[in-house]
């Protein structure tokens, strides 16, 4: 993790496909963060984790369950991103992170780039 944002607020976007690591994967994203708000995406592969399953693990894992949403739209998540000055981390499958890439770029704000 990088070292500079130990003490930035962070929101996370999360999705995966079914397995026998999700919930390990979870584990080790919640023991040392403290997200201010969890999103959850279902990406569009018929092996995608179901919503309801990651929040339920999510909240195995000890996170508050006010602290877990649906992933509707980018929108969202930046206008809760501003609001609370917070980094957005997207991360799980590569197949959440390569569509919600592809919803970022559309958005148009600032003149940076995202970082991948």
């Amino acid at each position: 993790a990088d070292p500079s944002l130990k003490h930035q607020s962070m929101l996370l976007v999360y999705g995966s496909l079914s397995g026998a690591t999700t919930q390990e994967k979870i584990s080790l994203l919640t023991e040392k963060n403290n997200f201010h708000h969890i999103f959850i995406h279902k990406s569009q592969n018929p092996r995608a984790e179901s919503v309801e399953n990651l929040e339920f693990l999510f909240v195995d894992q000890g996170v508050d369950p006010e602290k877990l949403s649906r992933f509707i739209s980018w929108n969202i998540v930046l206008e809760r991103a501003q609001a609370m000055h917070s980094v957005v981390l997207v991360c799980g499958s590569l197949y959440t992170v390569g569509e919600l890439r592809g919803k970022l770029l559309e958005i148009a704000s600032d003149h940076l780039i995202p970082n991948f």
